[in-house]
């Protein structure tokens, strides 16, 4: 997976994007294959990536920072797909939608089908 995300991350240096957001683009993508152990990008399947949600909820960052590291994997899913490295649709395949709701003045990410 490693590989895939050096050639995503490469494609982006070459766009009009800023380093900074290239940074945390790298940044937020290693996230996630840390947390997930996988190897290859075609290993990912929706458990993978309903648990990577929760581990986000579990490591207590705000809920904009939560929903900008799932955008960054998102992205890096949707290019994977257009370079065929894997078939899985981010979004899709989870059939989840994010949303944020108060519970005791604490941001709250749920998931609705």
């Amino acid at each position: 997976m490693q590989d895939a995300l050096t050639r995503f991350i490469t494609s982006k240096q070459k766009q009009s994007i800023s380093a900074l957001t290239v940074k945390q683009l790298n940044q937020r993508i290693s996230h996630f294959i840390e947390r997930t152990h996988l190897e290859d990008v075609v290993d990912i399947t929706s458990a993978e990536a309903m648990e990577y949600k929760d581990c986000l909820l579990e490591e207590g960052r705000s809920h904009k920072s939560n929903k900008d590291y799932l955008a960054a994997v998102s992205q890096f899913f949707k290019w994977s797909r257009l370079m065929q490295y894997t078939s899985v649709k981010w979004h899709s395949e989870c059939g989840a939608k994010m949303l944020s709701t108060k519970v005791n003045n604490q941001s709250k990410v749920s998931v609705k089908e």
